[in-house]
């Protein structure tokens, strides 16, 4: 999965937020930064991040 760095975070949120149909917020977001940082793992850049939020709300839905 690959996203265009061109489309502003806060869209992607709400496009995620639509698309799951679910409250979507920045607990949601500490929650996969906290899960990232147990499993070792470092997010480089903001397409990680949503993509692993991405994940995350696709395998919750």
């Amino acid at each position: 999965m690959t996203l265009s760095h061109k489309i502003p975070m806060k869209n992607l949120l709400l496009l995620t937020e639509h698309v799951a149909n679910v409250d979507f917020g920045v607990k949601d977001i500490k929650k996969v930064l906290v899960d990232t940082k147990i499993q070792g793992n470092t997010l480089k850049t903001t397409e990680q991040l949503i993509e692993k939020v991405l994940m995350i709300v696709m395998c919750s839905g």
